[in-house]
C-alpha cells in the first residue's frame, strides 16, 4: 500500500448513515405467492424488481 493511504478509512459512504440496519425483521409466517421474487435488494435487485414492474404493472413482485 502507498504510505500516502496508510491513514484513509476504505468504506462505503451510504453504508456509515445507516441507522437501521441492524434491526431484526419479522419472520415470514405465512405462504406467500408471487409472478417474480427477486433476491438480494441491492442495486441489480432493485432495478431488476422496478424495470419488471414498469413492464407489467400487475404482476406481483416479492422483494
Amino acid at each position: 500500500m502507498h504510505p500516502s493511504l496508510t491513514n484513509t478509512k476504505q468504506a462505503v459512504f451510504w453504508v456509515d448513515q445507516l441507522t437501521h440496519a441492524s434491526e431484526e425483521r419479522p419472520s415470514l409466517v405465512q405462504n406467500e405467492t408471487a409472478d417474480l421474487v427477486v433476491i438480494g435488494g441491492g442495486f441489480t435487485g432493485l432495478w431488476t424488481a422496478l424495470i419488471a414492474s414498469e413492464t407489467n404493472p400487475g404482476r406481483k413482485i416479492v422483494l
